[in-house]
């Protein structure tokens, strides 16, 4: 089914996939922002275990705020992030309302 999206009817979200994954894009693209530096701010928006705010902090040195609405995962990142004074782990998610919603 990959081959007849992406050779036959070219699916777009197929294609690019396939060059992302060709590119190496998590090792390589997914933290290419070179216009970040040390006087960054970076969202990280449902941090889960936080790999992307590490990863976004160490090679910038740029503050980030890790959203995590998760109990536990935001337990996980406050520990992770304890000894760095410019990740900030917080236990709420964003919306463009105030509410309270159950997680599943």
């Amino acid at each position: 089914m990959r081959y007849v999206r992406l050779y036959l009817l070219r699916d777009e979200f197929t294609i690019e996939h396939n060059r992302w994954v060709h590119d190496n894009g998590d090792e390589t693209l997914r933290l290419n922002y070179p216009n970040l530096n040390s006087s960054s701010i970076v969202f990280d928006v449902g941090g889960y275990l936080g790999d992307f705010a590490f990863l976004i902090n160490e090679k910038y040195d740029c503050t980030v705020f890790l959203f995590e609405p998760d109990p536990k995962f935001y337990e996980h990142c406050v520990q992770r992030f304890d000894s760095n004074e410019k990740s900030f782990p917080l236990n709420y998610g964003l919306a463009d309302q105030n509410s309270f919603l159950t997680l599943s």
